[in-house]
C-alpha cells in the first residue's frame, strides 16, 4: 500500500510541476487530500491531513470552494531555476532534482549537440534534467510487452523514443539500463551501423526512456 501511495504522490507532483502550478487535489470520494507546491519552494510538496467526506469542520464542499478561490487568486509556481557551470567546457553538468518525491532517482542523460538526420558524429551525452515538455509526440512506432516506442520530436530532431512506465513494469528498468550499456560499448559504430543514442534515463517521476535516431526507411516508401 505504501508503494501505491508513493507512486500516486509522485505522479501528482510531476503533473503539478510540469504544469507549473501551486495546488492540487487527490480524492477517493470518501477521502480528500489537498496539495500545495509553494512558489518560493517549488521542489517541495505539502500534503494536508486527510479530510473525510463526513467532515463538518471544515465541510468538504466549503473546503473545495475555498481552494477554488485561492486558485483563482494565484495558481502559478515556476519550476526551479537550473544553473550551468560553464567554467570548464569539458566538464559534465549535473542537474539534480531536489523534489522530495523523486529523491534518489538518477537524472536523464541527453545530448546537447544538434543533430542532422544523416550525421555520423559520435554523440556526447552530458547529464540533463528533461521533462514531458522536451518531447513532442507524433505517433506510435510500436508496442511491446514492456512499453511503447514513440515517434517524437526532440530538440528539432525526429527520434524514436522507447519508454516504459515503471509504476506498471518495474522489472523493465534493468533491461533498459542494460540496453544503454550496450549502446555505450558500441559507441564507435553509432551513427554508422546502428542508431545514435541521444537521451536516456528517468523523466516524469515514473518513466524510463531511451531516445535514438531513426534508421532505415518507412515501409510506405516502397511499392509492395
Amino acid at each position: 500500500m505504501t508503494h501505491v501511495r508513493d507512486v500516486v504522490i509522485r505522479q501528482i507532483f510531476t503533473y503539478i510541476k510540469e504544469s507549473q502550478l501551486q495546488y492540487g487535489v487527490l480524492s477517493t470520494y470518501q477521502h480528500h487530500w489537498f496539495l500545495r507546491r509553494p512558489a518560493d519552494e517549488p521542489s517541495v510538496l505539502y500534503i494536508s491531513k486527510t479530510l473525510p467526506i463526513q467532515s463538518q469542520s471544515p465541510p468538504v464542499l466549503k473546503t473545495y470552494a475555498y481552494m477554488v478561490q485561492v486558485l483563482c487568486a494565484d495558481s502559478f509556481s515556476r519550476n526551479p531555476v537550473i544553473t550551468i557551470d560553464k567554467r570548464n567546457k569539458h566538464s559534465v553538468s549535473h542537474f539534480k532534482s531536489t523534489a522530495k518525491s523523486t529523491k534518489g532517482r538518477k537524472t536523464v542523460i541527453a545530448s546537447k549537440k544538434k543533430l542532422s538526420p544523416n550525421t555520423n558524429e559520435k554523440m556526447q551525452t552530458p547529464i540533463q534534467d528533461l521533462s514531458f515538455a522536451d518531447f513532442k509526440y507524433k505517433s506510435i512506432l510500436g508496442q511491446g510487452r514492456n512499453g511503447k516506442t514513440l515517434l517524437c520530436e526532440f530538440r528539432r530532431n525526429t527520434i524514436a523514443l522507447k519508454c516504459a512506465d515503471l509504476s506498471k513494469n518495474p522489472h523493465v528498468l534493468k533491461e533498459m539500463q542494460q540496453e544503454v550499456n550496450i549502446y555505450k560499448i558500441l559507441s564507435d559504430i553509432q551513427g554508422i551501423h546502428i542508431s545514435n543514442l541521444l537521451c536516456y534515463g528517468f523523466y516524469g517521476g515514473m518513466y524510463y526512456a531511451i531516445g535514438m535516431t531513426l534508421v532505415g526507411s518507412a515501409l510506405n516508401n516502397y511499392n509492395l
